[in-house]
């Protein structure tokens, strides 16, 4: 199995500010025009997921599968050929 780790970053906003911006996945709506729809297709998304199309791959669906506050906010991939937790 291969893992892959992506650096710390410093983001300049406080936990409670980032956790209530990405724990509810309905806030993409703010951004969902900023996607160019030659590349993601049939975006959906409510508070806890969001799927959409990306050829070759075909649909892919993320779960929010554990939030702790201010701290933690797990995803979990569906319909991928790999496990993908982020």
């Amino acid at each position: 199995m291969t893992e892959f780790i992506s650096e710390i970053k410093c983001v300049p906003h406080s936990d409670i500010d980032i956790f209530r911006a990405l724990s509810d996945m309905s806030k993409l709506e703010l951004v969902k025009d900023k996607i160019p729809e030659t590349k993601i297709k049939s975006f959906e998304f409510d508070k806890d997921s969001c799927s959409f199309r990306v050829e070759p791959i075909g649909f892919v669906r993320f779960d929010i599968v554990e939030r702790q506050p201010n701290k933690l906010i797990k995803l979990q991939s569906e319909n991928l050929p790999f496990e993908s937790t982020l």
